[in-house]
């Protein structure tokens, strides 16, 4: 298995964003400067950032190379706090100090730390230490001091009405110029050459967290020999800004990008791990599980990432190229290469490029793997493997054949009729008595479905002839209804799941729009998480609201229909309410396809139920055969 934290070996080949930072870094006159270190959720930011600090510590004489994660601060400090309290104790260690320096030391450090007691004030406080009007008058003071003092136990009511009294004698901008002046002094004191700050998890933080680290970037510590290279989804930054200033104007301009324009001189964005570079990726992850040692693995790793060609759309990953570098290779090395070999194609042509969904799919493959030999369950890894697919990118369908696969003894004619069906030229008229009936109503559903039919199906070994309860055995967590999905998705896609679930239609619609701007693995997890819902929902009202964002996100997620399908064809029609009829006619005028609707409206009429649903369900299936 792999572990999920930032890594400074590069198996992506980020060596042209490395080095675009590294030159900034080592150009001093671009400096002070910021650099965004851009990317999605789960692209490889923590990492590119190990990187470049590794390259910068390397490469550049008299470098200090501070690391600050705002996250782990959020909560218990004041951010811009935090941040500078950070930066002069990691000076103050790695440092040797002059007695000038270490007076200048001690000189910020008690200033961050009224800094902190004003700012944890509120929000008086704040704008008396940066020259806010009227702080000055008396009865203001004195409550502010008393505020002070009843939160601090070791900060009297005279000591703190002095302070305040101090600072709102100061100009609006001295408390600034005088910390950034210390600062810079102290930079030159201990001869730093270049201090660089990376940031991350930013993205992470709350909206205020986010702004307070932005601004005491710019405010207090933007001193000429600082780097700051901040790594973060800036959508989600841009949001956290919109957010923070809900009164600024959003019709005219993009606020959010304005403001992180003004604050980011540089902005370095990760693109999309191509399929054939997170194929590489995979491969190297199985590599590095093996007997190969330190030595070994390099070698391995630079044939397949530094020998590859800017454009170069060729895995050169190869169990022939290892091979060839190597020389005869063991078993264990042979064995992961073909494993591997079998996963990557599929896995990475649904990740969208996102290395850590990639890494995380793995790990439970792995994990299922050792449940196995602890439990000696036999399995094969290429069927564990293959059925894993069809529950990560089709989780209904994965759950339906789950059921299936438990009435039939672990072989459910399902698969004998998709496997079969699909090799026929003549698909339809081979579909005949021979076919269980509802075998021919679900296999329409599954080879309607492009990945199935194109891919999934294709993939060896064929499934119909092989037992699968151990597999699913290995798989029952997923059968007991918990909504986890959701908290593994990225900061935007939870919010999208949080304004799918808000009273305000305009937000409801808004969320909508952006369904299509999810990858794959996070448009399933959203799926899920209403699916399941849906299913746990007792009140009949907010059931059928959900089934309708459910029906509606469908609409913009079309690869998701044969789950749709299969999720309301296993519904109760008891727990439906009648509106679900022009809910699903919604989504088949959005498809321009009624043919997901028949499926559902189908299986309701043949449950020969009397209810209104089946009554509604026949006179539309009436209507569609009449038009």
């Amino acid at each position: 298995m792999w572990s999920d934290n930032e890594t400074d070996i590069d198996l992506l080949d980020y060596r042209h964003l490395v080095g675009v930072m590294l030159s900034i870094v080592k150009s001093p006159h671009l400096h002070p400067t910021t650099i965004g270190a851009y990317g999605h959720w789960g692209s490889g930011k923590s990492s590119l950032l190990k990187m470049t600090q590794s390259v910068i510590e390397e490469e550049v004489e008299g470098v200090l190379c501070v690391n600050f994660n705002g996250w782990l601060f959020e909560g218990f400090d004041d951010a811009k706090a935090a941040l500078m309290d950070t930066l002069l104790e990691e000076i103050a260690n790695r440092v040797t100090l002059t007695e000038k320096a270490q007076e200048t030391m001690t000189s910020l450090i008690k200033r961050v730390n009224w800094m902190r007691v004003a700012w944890t004030g509120g929000k008086l406080a704040s704008g008396a230490l940066l020259g806010g009007v009227g702080i000055g008058v008396t009865s203001g003071v004195e409550a502010l001091a008393k505020s002070l003092a009843g939160h601090f136990n070791d900060i009297d009511y005279e000591t703190a009405k002095e302070f305040i009294s101090q600072q709102s004698d100061d100009e609006s901008s001295l408390a600034i110029r005088d910390f950034h002046r210390h600062f810079s002094d102290l930079l030159e004191e201990t001869k730093i050459s270049t201090l660089v700050v990376f940031i991350d998890d930013l993205d992470r933080c709350n909206p205020e967290t986010i702004i307070e680290t932005l601004e005491a970037i710019k405010l207090f510590l933007f001193a000429p020999q600082t780097v700051f290279i901040i790594g973060a989804d800036e959508r989600l930054v841009e949001y956290a800004v919109t957010r923070r200033f809900p009164e600024l104007p959003q019709k005219d301009f993009k606020v959010g990008r304005d403001y992180l324009e003004k604050l980011i001189q540089f902005p370095v964005r990760i693109p999309p791990v191509g399929q054939a570079e997170l194929e590489t990726y995979i491969r190297l992850l199985f590599a590095r599980t093996t007997d190969l040692d330190d030595d070994q693995f390099e070698k391995v790793r630079q044939g397949a990432i530094e020998e590859r060609k800017p454009g170069d759309t060729i895995n050169l990953l190869t169990i022939e190229m290892v091979r060839t570098v190597l020389g005869t290779l063991s078993q264990d090395v042979q064995n992961a290469l073909l494993l591997a070999n079998f996963i990557a194609p599929v896995l990475a042509s649904g990740m969208s490029g996102n290395p850590r969904q990639t890494k995380r799919f793995l790990n439970t493959l792995m994990m299922r793997r050792e449940m196995a030999l602890a439990r000696s369950v036999d399995i094969e890894m290429q069927v564990l493997a293959k059925l894993m697919l069809l529950e990560y990118f089709k989780p209904e369908l994965f759950r339906s054949l789950a059921e299936l696969q438990i009435q039939e003894q672990g072989k459910p004619r399902l698969l004998r009729s998709i496997e079969t069906l699909l090799v026929d030229d003549e698909r339809e008229e081979s579909i005949g008595d021979d076919v269980h009936y509802t075998d021919k109503k679900e296999t329409e559903t599954w080879l309607k479905d492009m990945w199935i039919s194109k891919v999934w199906l294709s993939l060896d070994p064929q499934l119909s002839e092989i037992d699968l309860r151990p597999y699913f055995f290995l798989a029952r967590e997923k059968f007991g209804f918990t909504t986890t999905q959701v908290r593994s998705l990225s900061p935007m896609a939870q919010q999208i799941v949080l304004d799918l679930l808000s009273s305000s239609e305009a937000v409801k619609n808004n969320a909508i729009a952006k369904a299509h701007e999810l990858d794959e693995a996070e448009a399933t997890a959203i799926f899920e998480e209403f699916a399941q819902r849906v299913r746990t929902e007792e009140n009949r009202d907010n059931r059928t609201q959900l089934l309708s964002i459910l029906t509606r996100f469908v609409g913009k997620r079309p690869e998701r229909q044969s789950d749709f399908v299969v999720f309301f064809q296993e519904f109760p029609t008891s727990m439906l309410s009648p509106v679900i009829l022009p809910i699903l006619q919604e989504m088949s005028n959005s498809f321009n396809d009624t043919g997901s609707e028949q499926a559902i409206l189908t299986t309701w009429v043949n449950d020969k139920n009397t209810d209104a649903i089946t009554q509604l369900a026949k006179k539309r299936l009436s209507e569609m055969s009449d038009s």
